[in-house]
């Protein structure tokens, strides 16, 4: 697919797209990109690269004429942010060309950085090229999302997003475990309806997440709160038998069931924890055993049982037969003896024996 227009800084990232359309036509840009071997090496091999800063030096270049001059050399074995972004969306637009790429640059407090941006299903996210701005992920994501107007709220958007969130920060801290841990934890007690287990790690990694959400505005803080309201919901509205039923319903409703129907009825059941919770994962429900073929044994008793059956209704036919035969003896009543034989056992149930008779 062809390189997308930048988010922002048109004047000067429009040249960057075109150097790296340039550079991605070349024979060196080739090799490197077979040296890699697959779009997702791409950020591994381009974040290996030594790190020389660009300092506006006019004969350190060559250079693109922007609102501040910007070194531009492609292959360099030591890029700053600017060239790596140009390396990573040549390399990128030759082994993934379908995959939509563009870039963006951010002001921090020492500069301008720029970034190379992917878009998956709709959904920004910042690709880091630079083993210094690691710590930077969720502010380059909050560009990305703020420029491109994409809201955190959307249902297909709130899991992804803050599960990146939350790792971008938990990983800014040192706190990965700590995110697996929480992430787990949520994982099995909305599948299986257990209680929630490790509610610190859980609690850490919202206080972490919960200052980069203010990057995205008003609208990311609004689906920090929903999600944050939705995993302390979790522990009031779940239990074993709660998720037995909706996992059974769903099951007698449709055969097979598919992985992404439940995650929707589980996500709009228990809200955005769900999405958290199931992001990246693969859910299903088993399929029944099949009943078990009879034994050669259990289809001989079988086969006993039923001649057995038949036997005791044949002679249960020929006992009625001889009983229809012995009431043709027995003499008529007349309606006066029938009238008195039924109400002396009206009197009898009206009057029992005693119990010590």
């Amino acid at each position: 697919m062809p390189l997308l227009a930048p988010i922002n800084d048109a004047g000067c990232l429009n040249g960057l797209h075109d150097g790296a359309s340039v550079f991605r036509e070349t024979r060196t840009a080739r090799r490197l990109a077979r040296e890699c071997g697959s779009p997702e090496m791409v950020p591994v091999y381009i974040r290996a690269l030594r790190q020389r800063d660009d300092f506006g030096d006019p004969n350190d270049g060559p250079r693109l004429a922007c609102e501040v001059s910007q070194r531009l050399r492609l292959p360099a074995l030591d890029p700053n942010c600017f060239e790596r972004t140009a390396l990573y969306l040549a390399l990128m637009s030759i082994l993934d060309p379908e995959r939509e790429v563009t870039s963006a640059t951010l002001m921090l407090d020492e500069g301008l950085h720029t970034f190379p941006v992917e878009i998956v299903d709709g959904i920004p996210r910042a690709v880091v090229l630079d083993p210094m701005t690691t710590d930077l992920a969720n502010v380059m994501n909050a560009t990305a999302y703020q420029l491109r107007n994409t809201s955190p709220m959307a249902k297909e958007h709130i899991g992804p997003w803050f599960n990146e969130l939350a790792w971008n920060a938990c990983a800014a801290q040192g706190a990965e475990d700590c995110y697996e841990t929480a992430m787990d934890a949520l994982r099995n007690s909305l599948v299986t309806g257990a209680s929630i287990t490790h509610p610190e790690e859980i609690e850490c990694v919202l206080a972490l997440a919960r200052p980069d959400a203010d990057l995205y505005g008003a609208k990311g803080r609004a689906a920090f709160d929903r999600v944050s309201r939705s995993v302390r919901n979790l522990s009031l509205s779940l239990d074993r038998g709660h998720v037995a039923k909706i996992l059974t319903k769903l099951a007698k409703t449709t055969k097979p069931m598919a992985a992404e129907a439940i995650k929707l009825a589980l996500v709009a059941e228990f809200g955005p924890v769900a999405a958290v919770a199931l992001e990246g994962v693969d859910v299903g429900l088993e399929e029944p055993e099949a009943e078990a073929k009879p034994k050669p044994d259990q289809a001989d008793d079988d086969k006993r049982l039923r001649a057995f059956l038949a036997t005791v209704a044949r002679e249960a036919e020929e006992d009625a037969a001889e009983d229809d035969d012995d009431d043709d003896d027995e003499p008529v009543l007349t309606r006066a003896e029938i009238h008195d034989r039924m109400r002396r056992m009206t009197l009898g149930f009206r009057n029992p024996p005693r119990k010590d008779s």
